[in-house]
């Protein structure tokens, strides 16, 4: 990937955890929202204390711990996040969730300033598609074609993106990039869900920066997630063609709330891009409704253990935002899940869970994991969907 550089002079944004300026409310829903502010300020305070020297040692989690950073309102020239984030942006992309995670934070940081980076990102992720449509662990990076990429024309506002604005607001996307198609299939024959919903997310950040996504990897991406619905409604983790037999103790078939979150995330994006209105979508209503008929603050539901608690949450989260709605089977999500986290907090600003102590305790399940997918589902950190014409205009219509 090109060098990239993240520059330091980023417009200042105090440590302010208040989601954007909300109209009035009743004092309750102030005193909630005060809650939820020194909950996210706390957590910040815990991240910051334990990487105040050396900085991030455990470079997998650093694209996790800055998207979180940048969404919790921590100063943009904040010298732990410029030096961070620098460091990650300029290393080269081969690992699916930190791909998507990094898409993540350059859209966050600025739309138009890192969009041939993102287009670059897409297409990691379109070469990197498995057989079945899913996507696995890594993948290889390659530049975008230049016969691909716009003149670049001179920007009017050098504000970065969300600097001291909601995440939508701010510098509108660049010209369009389109991402071409993959020049050589990736040949691997499955992968799971969960790599798969980071995939798309990365895809997702990509196209609110203008990169238009080839029709076929979307569609081939649909069809796999609609054909592995579980008859319940919901997804496992890997519904591959062949059940995990290598005793690690992960589910691979049965429903859990982290993967259903990531069918919904995965489904409902795709087929946003892909021009399909998802309002009457049977297998995302079956989806929903398993969501709402399970829904819980306390575990991630059909797990069967502690196991990706709070990776859930984010993906709760991601399906509340980018669903637009308010309740799963009758109940506030973000309002009962606000006060969970808020009453599980640990008196430093942390979040821990007994899966740490499990074999699989460092899969996404420490305590630095469950305090970054906490913030981010406190902060609501994910963007609705809209088209790139309409970001930054206010247009929520979905066209």
């Amino acid at each position: 990937m090109r060098r990239i550089l993240l520059i330091a002079a980023f417009a200042p944004l105090a440590l302010v955890s208040s989601a954007q300026d909300p109209p009035a409310k009743d004092p309750a829903e102030e005193e909630a929202q005060k809650k939820v502010d020194a909950a996210i300020d706390k957590g910040v305070k815990w991240i910051l204390e334990k990487y105040k020297t050396g900085g991030i040692s455990d470079q997998k989690k650093a694209e996790l711990i800055c998207l979180t950073l940048v969404h919790s309102g921590l100063r943009r020239d904040h010298p732990f996040l410029v030096e961070q984030t620098n460091k990650l942006l300029n290393r080269p992309l081969s690992e699916t969730y930190n791909a998507g995670l990094r898409a993540l934070l350059m859209e966050k940081l600025d739309r138009r300033r890192f969009q041939l980076p993102l287009a670059e990102t897409a297409l990691f992720f379109v070469d990197s598609q498995c057989e079945n449509g899913q996507w696995t662990y890594n993948g290889k990076s390659r530049r975008v074609p230049a016969q691909y990429v716009p003149t670049p024309t001179k920007r009017k506002d050098d504000t970065t993106a969300g600097s001291t604005r909601s995440d939508d607001d701010g510098i509108p996307p660049g010209k369009p990039i389109k991402i071409p198609p993959t020049a050589k299939p990736n040949g691997t024959r499955s992968g799971d869900n969960s790599n798969s919903q980071y995939a798309i997310l990365g895809m997702f950040a990509a196209a609110r920066a203008n990169c238009e996504l080839p029709k076929e990897t979307l569609e081939k991406a649909v069809k796999w997630w609609e054909s592995k619905q579980n008859p319940d409604g919901g997804w496992g983790y890997a519904c591959a063609e062949v059940p995990d037999g290598a005793g690690n103790g992960i589910v691979t078939n049965a429903s859990t709330g982290s993967m259903t979150t990531a069918g919904l995330t995965a489904l409902i994006v795709c087929k946003f891009y892909l021009g399909i209105d998802t309002a009457n979508d049977p297998v995302i209503q079956k989806g929903l409704a398993w969501l709402g008929s399970n829904l819980s603050y306390s575990t991630n539901p059909g797990s069967g253990s502690a196991l990706w608690h709070y990776y859930y949450l984010y993906g709760l989260e991601r399906v509340g935002q980018i669903a637009g709605m308010k309740e799963f089977g009758g109940k506030d999500w973000y309002k009962g899940g606000a006060a969970w986290l808020i009453d599980n907090q640990k008196p430093d600003g942390h979040w821990e869970s007994a899966a740490k102590s499990t074999p699989q305790g460092d899969q996404l399940c420490d305590d630095v994991c469950n305090t970054c997918f906490a913030i981010l589902f406190l902060r609501r950190a994910t963007p609705e969907l809209k088209r790139p014409k309409d970001i930054a205009t206010g247009d929520t219509k979905k066209k």
